[in-house]
């Protein structure tokens, strides 16, 4: 089973319901805001394509996604007491059981939503897709993305 990670590239202004509606159950409310969707939900994606960019995320990136960017409500980080609750020995267990589809993003609390840092070498072209811009499908791509906003 594959995990996504999505990534909301450019702004909701001038969207029509239906892309608001689909980006809002994909939790992208604000640009440079990531969310992690399982393979069974991909036909949301393609009413987006034009607004934001995903791929798969593997397991040493989704480990540093949690442990840099994971927060709890409170905006507290995520800690190993917090785990406890979720009945996960380290994040490394956690971030497995995500991939596996064994856990939920809220196993224990934990917020669905990463607030990233725009990358540092910035965005290619914000209206054209990918790989001569920012938006669509970036494969395993999206890694090399991610950690260059966290």
């Amino acid at each position: 089973m594959k995990l996504y990670a999505l990534v909301l590239v450019r702004g909701r202004v001038n969207l029509s319901r239906r892309e608001k509606d689909a980006l809002d159950s994909l939790r992208l409310t604000r640009v440079n805001h990531c969310s992690l969707m399982n393979e069974s939900q991909k036909g949301m994606l393609l009413s987006c394509k034009d607004y934001m960019t995903w791929g798969e995320i593997d397991e040493p990136t989704l480990v540093q996604l949690i442990e840099k960017r994971g927060r709890m409500p409170g905006d507290k980080p995520v800690d190993a007491a917090a785990l406890a609750v979720g009945k996960f020995n380290s994040i490394g267990d956690f971030a497995k059981a995500l991939l596996e589809g064994k856990a939920k993003m809220d196993a224990f609390g934990m917020k669905k939503v990463f607030r990233l840092h725009p990358p540092k070498s910035g965005y290619r072209e914000t209206k054209v897709h990918y790989p001569r811009g920012a938006l669509g499908y970036r494969k395993e791509k999206i890694n090399d993305l991610l950690r260059s906003m966290m």
